[in-house]
């Protein structure tokens, strides 16, 4: 009957645009795995980076190169220094 083949529509839908959204996550991270990683190789060539530093190599926002920087900062792979603006990052 129509109802069911409507159920089964939806459901085949569903299923597709979970697996487009799984691969499009897997993608996201690997794109900001590979995103730290350069940051990483970045900081041991220059040894002190900045968030413009960042967004240059990386053509990102200034909140992107931000949420970068501080994920590395918490892991304790890059140290902060200074506040506001002058704000340094030393590998």
């Amino acid at each position: 009957n129509e109802e069911e083949i409507q159920r089964q529509v939806e459901e085949k839908l569903k299923t597709l645009l979970d697996e487009k959204r799984k691969l499009a996550n897997e993608e996201r991270k690997k794109r900001k795995t590979d995103n730290l990683q350069k940051i990483m190789d970045f900081a041991r060539l220059k040894k002190t980076i900045s968030n413009e530093d960042i967004q240059k190599l990386l053509h990102v926002s200034q909140s992107t190169a931000t949420n970068y920087l501080t994920e590395l900062v918490n892991q304790g792979m890059l140290k902060k220094q200074g506040e506001r603006g002058a704000t340094k990052y030393t590998y």
